[in-house]
Formats: structure tokens, sequence, C-alpha cells
């Protein structure tokens, strides 16, 4: 039993290595286990022997411990989005949690990065050229230090560490940060977006309802109990492309109107106003030549020739 579960093991942890960003072994008590300078340097701090919940959300605690609870019962790999608060950015991640069935470390656990946030950070006065310095930060928060020489004091104005006000606030991210996460659904666009599928869904009339409409709204519990039943999905994901600023849905990369409240794409409508823009100036008439060509001239009558020898 216990060679099946290593070679189980040994397959479900080449599953995670190749769609997770870091891979990280957890004991029995959600301790790291064996963490290297590759682990430290994506969590930013020392994680040997911490708990992995230490760093999470306290809401995504609950739900953490609930799919440990579901992964040692049934020994399946599941999947988890959290929020990890790391020392200098707050990152939204995926888990996939496998238990190899073995003593210690019990537990494999995969992260993938959805996005990064950077936190605003605030260090005292005295310390804070030296801090930036020893930590290779210059670049990461948008500082400019001034040039200096080994032996030269830090007292003047000129060998200073030059900050813009525009580059650190709380307020403004780093130059090269990503940008912000996208915002949550609201339990209304979830709700719409279900109301736009339902007219698909064929049913037969419940006589206790009021409407076919309601009729479809209560089959909407038996689909939640069936969706609940299907096997873990670790390559779903929520669509990347987009968000709509109305309704907050994500959409695909090439969407040009919101499917669930359909708000057109501003960036799509400028494209298609600079193409209109381009054509109608592609069509514009090149100087006169046009009316020089297509010029029709009257015929010209001999003047020795009156109009009744004309008519003759």
């Amino acid at each position: 039993m216990h060679g099946k579960l290593d070679t189980k093991a040994k397959g479900l942890r080449s599953v995670a290595n190749s769609l997770c960003d870091v891979l990280v072994k957890l004991t029995s008590d959600m301790k790291v286990w064996g963490a290297e300078s590759g682990h430290n340097a994506f969590f930013e701090q020392d994680m040997e022997g911490r708990k992995f919940t230490d760093i999470l959300e306290e809401r995504d605690i609950t739900r953490f411990n609930a799919l440990l609870n579901l992964v040692s019962k049934d020994h399946v790999p599941a999947c988890l989005p959290v929020t990890i608060r790391r020392s200098q950015t707050t990152s939204e991640c995926h888990l996939l949690l496998v238990d190899t069935g073995r003593r210690e470390p019990r537990y494999l656990l995969g992260i993938r990065v959805e996005s990064d946030q950077a936190h605003s950070m605030m260090l005292p006065a005295d310390n804070y050229s030296e801090v930036i310095q020893s930590s290779g930060m210059v670049d990461y928060l948008g500082l400019v230090p001034s040039v200096t020489r080994i032996g030269q004091g830090n007292n003047s104005y000129n060998h200073q560490m030059m900050m813009q006000d525009a580059d650190f606030s709380f307020t403004t991210y780093p130059k090269n940060a990503p940008p912000p996460p996208p915002q949550f659904t609201p339990i209304k666009a979830r709700a719409l977006s279900v109301r736009k599928l339902m007219p698909r869904w064929n049913l037969l009339r419940d006589p206790e309802a009021c409407c076919m409409f309601h009729t479809n709204a209560r089959s909407l519990g038996a689909v939640i109990d069936h969706l609940l039943t299907a096997p873990c999905d670790p390559l779903w994901s929520t669509l990347s492309g987009g968000q709509c600023h109305r309704c907050k849905c994500m959409c695909t990369e090439a969407w040009q109107r919101c499917v669930v409240c359909g708000l057109p794409n501003p960036e799509f409508e400028s494209q298609q106003m600079q193409q209109a823009f381009q054509m109608q100036q592609s069509f514009q008439p090149v100087g006169g030549g046009i009316e020089e060509d297509t010029r029709i001239e009257a015929p010209i009558r001999p003047a020795n020739i009156s109009s009744s020898e004309a008519v003759g």
C-alpha cells in the first residue's frame, strides 16, 4: 500500500511541478519542511519550521483547514484560491494540496501566483538609506540614489537618497510593479451571469412554481450539488483577459462587449475609432487632378454658320 501511495505521490508531484510556481513540503501540523533559498526568496522571509497558515489572510485560514481535512480524508488533491501576505507583497494565489501518504513530510503544497500587489512601507529616517542599499530594492521602490564613492560621507544633501513623491506613497505603486488585481465580482453580477444562461435550459414545468423562470431558478440547487460532486480540476482558472468596469465580470482577451451587462470594451472602441479615422484619411482626394481629368468641355459652334443653316 505504501508503494502505491509513493508512486501516486511522485506522479502528483510532477503534475504540481508543471502547474505551479513553487512547491513546498509541509508536515502534519502545517510547518514548512526543508525550506531552501529559493523558497525563502519566494516568501521574502525564512520559512523553515514556520506554520504555513501564518502567512495567510485570516479569512483564508478556516478555508485552508477545511481543505486540509478534505484532502486528508479522501486522499485526493484539491485546489483553493487564497491571499498570501509576504514581506513586501500581497499575492493572490491558487494552492494545490496533495497528501503524499508519507509520515513526514506528509503534504506537498503547490503555489501558483495569479497577481501581486506591493505593500507601502515606511522605514525610520536614520537607517532608511542603509536598508535600501543592503536589500537591493532601489529599482523596486523607484528610488533614485546619488552616485557616491566609498569613504564619502552621507551628511550632505547631494549624497542622500533622493525619492520622488509620485513614486512612493500610500496610493501609488512602484513604476515596475504589476497592475492592481481585479476586483471581486459581486453577487448581483454573478446572479445576472446565471440568469443569462438559464434560457438555454429546457426543463419540465414545476407545478408548484409560479412561472417558468422560477422553475429554472429552483433547479440551481441540484445543479450546484452536481458540480460539487465533480472531481477537482487543477487546470481550472478565472478568465484573465480583462474585467468589465461596470459589473466586475471577467472577460476574454478579445472581448468587445461584456457578455453579462453589455458594456463595450473602451480599448476596443478606441481601436475602432482609430481604424475608422485611418480609413477616412485614405479616401481623401489628392490635389485637384480628379477635377481636371473628369472636366467636360462644351462643344464650340463656328461663328460663320447661322442657326437656320445648322438646322438644314
